[in-house]
C-alpha cells in the first residue's frame, strides 16, 4: 500500500534574506557561519523532549530492509521482520584506538522515523560504492550488518529518528567510557553524523559521537521531508563554503541544477551569501511546455538567476559567446564564475570548464552520465583552473562533531526561516519496499521529481 505524498513546503514567497544579517565578516567566510551557530545553538536548538523509554514510545518489534548479495535493488532487497525481537539489548560498543588507549563510546538506541532513498544507496546495493571508513580509526565498522538476520546487509545511509535508550557505561573493563553530553537524552530527535549504519530498519544502536541533534520544530514544520535535508543540504553547503571564498554579487554555475543538491545549492547561495546561481539542465524528452514548467520551478522555488539548456550551447560558438556575456552581466564585478559544480561529467563538465574565470575551480561531486572529465592543457596552464572532487561521506568521517552540528543547525534554521524549500516527497513503508522502488523508477520521466522516503515506524 502506498502512503499519500507529503509535500514538505509549498512554493512560497520570495525567500527572506535574514539568516545571517548580524554578521560583520565577509559573506563567503565559513567561520562566520560557525560563529553564528555557536552563538545561537543553545537558545534555539537545545530544547529536547524528555521522558522515559516507555513514555516516549511503545517498543517496536524489529524489522529491516537488507540484501544478501549485491545487485539491482529491485532484485536483491528484501523486507525482514521478527515480532520476537525488540532490539533492546545493545551490541558490543564501538571502539576508537589511539597510540595509548582504546575507548568505547557509550551507545544510544535510536528508533528510526524516516529514511530518504539516495543515489548512494542504489550504488551501495549494486556494490559500486566504496566505504568512507577505509582509513578510519574506528574498529567495529560493520554497522550496516544485520544483527538478527545472518549475512544480511542493511541498506540506508542517513535519516532521522528518536533516542529511546541511553547506555552510559560499558562492561568491558579494558575500555574507557565517557559520559554522554546532556544535549543527547532519551527523547532527542537525532540524525546520523556518519554514514554506513544501515538506517532502513526499525531501530539501531549508535555511539553518541555519531549522533547530531535536530530541532523538534523541523519535524513539526516539514514532516517526513525533513529527513532529506542533511545529506543533500550538507553537500550543498560544503560545495559553497569549502572551495572558493564567495562574495556578495558573485555568480556560480552548475549542471543538473534540477537535482536535489542543485536545488538546495541555488537557494543557499542566495540566502547565505547573496550569490546568484546559473544552472544548466538537459532537455531530454521534455516538451516545450514541460521545459518551461521546469525552468519556472527552478527560478521561483530554486531561486536560480538563469536556467539554460546545455544542449543549446554544445558546438555553437555564437550561443556560447552570448552565454558568457550573460554570465558577466549577472556578476557585480562582470567576471565569469569562479566556482562551477559538476555532477554529470562528459560534455556537460567541459561546458562548465569553458566558462570558468581564470583561477576558478570546478568541483565534481557526482557522475550521472557515467562519462569521464576531459580537461584541456591550455585550461590548466593558461587559465590555471582547479579540478577537484568532493565526497560528503568522507567529509562526515573526517570532521568532528561540533563542525557537523554547526552544519545541521545552519541548514535547519534556513528551513525554519523559509529560506530553504525541501523537495516534495513520496512516503512508503519499509514493508512496501518494492512498491516504492517501482514508483521511483517511474519518476525518471517526471518534470519535477519527488523524493522517495521510507517510513520506518510500522
Amino acid at each position: 500500500m502506498m502512503f499519500q505524498p507529503w509535500c514538505s513546503v509549498t512554493v512560497r514567497r520570495t525567500l527572506k534574506q535574514q539568516l545571517l544579517h548580524q554578521r560583520q565578516r565577509p559573506l563567503g567566510s565559513l567561520s562566520c557561519l560557525k560563529s553564528w551557530s555557536q552563538q545561537h545553538h543553545s537558545q534555539t536548538f537545545i530544547p529536547r523532549r524528555q521522558g522515559t523509554p516507555s513514555s516516549l514510545s511503545s517498543i517496536r518489534s524489529y524489522h529491516e530492509v537488507s540484501f544478501l548479495n549485491t545487485g539491482e535493488p529491485k532484485d536483491v532487497l528484501q523486507y525482514h521482520s521478527d515480532t520476537t525481537v525488540d532490539d533492546i539489548v545493545p551490541p558490543p560498543a564501538s571502539t576508537t584506538t589511539t597510540s595509548t588507549t582504546t575507548t568505547a563510546a557509550p551507545l544510544c538506541r535510536v528508533e528510526m522515523l524516516h529514511v530518504p532513498w539516495n543515489p548512494a544507496d542504489v550504488n551501495t546495493v549494486q556494490g559500486r560504492y566504496p566505504s568512507p571508513h577505509k582509513n578510519s580509526t574506528k574498529k567495529n565498522n560493520n554497522h550496516n550488518h544485520s544483527r538478527y538476520f545472518p549475512s544480511q546487509t542493511v541498506v540506508g545511509s542517513e535519516g532521522w529518528g528518536r533516542v529511546t535508550h541511553v547506555l552510559q557505561t560499558d562492561d568491558d573493563k579494558n575500555c574507557l567510557t565517557n559520559d554522554i553530553p546532556n544535549w543527547i537524552s532519551e527523547g532527542s530527535l537525532v540524525t546520523l553524523g556518519a554514514s554506513g549504519y544501515g538506517t532502513m530498519r526499525s531501530s539501531l544502536w549508535v555511539p553518541w559521537h555519531d549522533l547530531l541533534t535536530v530541532p523538534e520544530q523541523l519535524l513539526d514544520r516539514t514532516g517526513p521531508a525533513g529527513c532529506t535535508l542533511f545529506q543533500l543540504g550538507g553537500t550543498a553547503l560544503r560545495l559553497l563554503t569549502d572551495f572558493v571564498n564567495l562574495q556578495r554579487g558573485d555568480v556560480i554555475l552548475q549542471n543538473a541544477g534540477n537535482s536535489g543538491v542543485g536545488m538546495l545549492v541555488s537557494q543557499l547561495a542566495q540566502a547565505l551569501f547573496g550569490v546568484s546561481t546559473v544552472s544548466m539542465v538537459r532537455r531530454g524528452s521534455k516538451t516545450v511546455q514541460e521545459l518551461d514548467q521546469l525552468i519556472d520551478y527552478m527560478t521561483t522555488v530554486g531561486k536560480n538567476a538563469l536556467v539554460v539548456v546545455e544542449g543549446d550551447l554544445i558546438d555553437d560558438k555564437e550561443a556560447m559567446h552570448t552565454f558568457q556575456q550573460r554570465l558577466r552581466d549577472l556578476s557585480q564585478n562582470h567576471q565569469l564564475p569562479k566556482l562551477a559544480l559538476n555532477s554529470v561529467g562528459g560534455p556537460s563538465a567541459q561546458l562548465l570548464l569553458k566558462v570558468l574565470e581564470s583561477g576558478g575551480s570546478m568541483v565534481t561531486y557526482g557522475g550521472m552520465s557515467g562519462q569521464g572529465i576531459q580537461v584541456g592543457t591550455p585550461q590548466l596552464i593558461f587559465k590555471d583552473v582547479r579540478v577537484v572532487g568532493y565526497w560528503h561521506s568522507r567529509w562526515m568521517i573526517q570532521h568532528d562533531i561540533s563542525e557537523k552540528q554547526d552544519m545541521i543547525d545552519i541548514l535547519a534554521k534556513a528551513v525554519l526561516d523559509d529560506q530553504l524549500t525541501l523537495p516534495p516527497v513520496e512516503v512508503f513503508s519499509l514493508r512496501n519496499v518494492h512498491e516504492g522502488l517501482q514508483w521511483q523508477s517511474e519518476q525518471s520521466q517526471a518534470v519535477i521529481r519527488n523524493k522517495l522516503v521510507w517510513d520506518c515506524q510500522e
